[in-house]
């Protein structure tokens, strides 16, 4: 899969696999500088490797393809993948990685499967996905440890432009799409044309010729708005709809917001001080195995299993218990990892401040 690859850098940290590949595994590398990333796999760093370092239109080859990359502290699950790292959007907040970073994991994932003949795929029972996180190995296999990596990053997304690839011919090498065209197009449509036309309806999209995850949601709120199939993909109705003069819509529908927003998130079910927690907890600790003054059990396992599901709708996955409305470690793992990547204090606990973000904070 070297055609891929934009620079190569090998280090000789790595080992024989023992085990066929079998998908990848992605992580964030927690910083904005690929070059830091690197750094650290070589010889002296921390002694951890992935195949791939990758920001922006930069894929550099750190380990060869056919060996195991010291990645997820876990021989058996290290063999089954091909592993990269993410630099950070450096003007964005943190996290973030840049639409064209996307792009090119998206890129770098459709060249992983085809080298090693597996289908990118995140839908069907979790245990048959073969684009995951790193934190996915733990709670969808029990593998690695407990981590919020990756953070900031769209992974339905980078799997369905990955499929995109595989199936248009827009493959390795067209880095921002376009399958060696001079404009960057998305189903045929020219992006920027498209991002300039999401800006006339009314929608804050760069204009930088890359579909990455933020031009898709903003296309997803205006087929919303206007009444279309929302899907993501700019379609002929889509486009015809973007080629209208906003002035003559039909007065009728819904108006376009000018920023979309995340929704607002439903009053918290319990008083400020007290929260969603362990069983052994006080009793303002609500595990949703027993009733309190202010509800009964299925009234409180109904409020926990609603804020479950808010967090599986943002990527968050429950594949051990799923949402049950219960308290237990798999929830307290992802409300941890949760906050951290939301920059709240991290308790482990479902308080005002969790509840309000796991529906208005941004999307990362």
């Amino acid at each position: 899969m070297s055609s891929v690859y934009t620079e190569t850098r090998l280090t000789s940290d790595h080992s024989a696999r023992t085990r066929g590949v079998g998908g990848v595994v992605l992580h964030h590398g927690a910083t904005t500088s690929v070059d830091v990333i690197i750094g650290l796999m070589m010889p002296g760093g921390r002694t951890v490797s992935a195949h791939a370092a990758i920001q922006d239109g930069r894929i550099v080859q750190t380990v060869p393809s056919n060996r195991r990359a010291w990645s997820l502290g876990d021989a058996y699950w290290d063999s089954w993948a091909m592993t990269c790292e993410c630099a950070n959007d450096a003007g964005a907040p943190s996290w973030t990685l840049s639409s064209a970073t996307h792009e090119s994991i998206a890129q770098w994932v459709a060249s992983a499967a085809q080298a090693f003949d597996f289908y990118p795929r995140r839908d069907g029972p979790s245990a048959t996905w073969t684009v995951i996180g790193h934190r996915e190995v733990y709670t969808i296999h029990g593998g690695s440890y407990a981590t919020a990596c990756p953070g900031g990053m769209d992974l339905a997304w980078i799997t369905r432009r990955a499929q995109q690839i595989l199936g248009s011919g827009d493959g390795p090498g067209a880095i921002g799409g376009g399958g060696g065209s001079t404009e960057p197009t998305w189903a045929g449509y020219p992006i920027r044309e498209i991002q300039e036309r999401l800006g006339v309806h009314g929608y804050d999209t760069a204009v930088d010729g890359i579909y990455g995850p933020d031009t898709e949601r903003q296309v997803r709120a205006f087929q919303a708005a206007a009444g279309l199939a929302v899907d993501g993909d700019v379609g002929p109705a889509t486009w015809t709809a973007l080629k209208k003069d906003p002035a003559k819509r039909d007065p009728a529908a819904p108006a376009a917001p000018s920023t979309p927003s995340s929704p607002k998130a439903p009053v918290f079910p319990l008083p400020s001080d007290w929260y969603f927690g362990p069983e052994s907890g006080p009793r303002e600790s609500v595990s949703g195995h027993h009733g309190n003054r202010h509800g009964t059990a299925a009234e409180m396992r109904k409020h926990l299993w609603r804020f479950q599901q808010r967090l599986e709708d943002r990527g968050w996955l429950f594949p051990l218990h799923g949402s049950d409305g219960l308290y237990g470690d798999e929830t307290r793992e992802n409300v941890v990892a949760f906050q951290r990547e939301k920059g709240l204090a991290v308790d482990g606990l479902i308080g005002p401040a969790t509840w309000k973000a796991a529906w208005e904070a941004p999307v990362t």
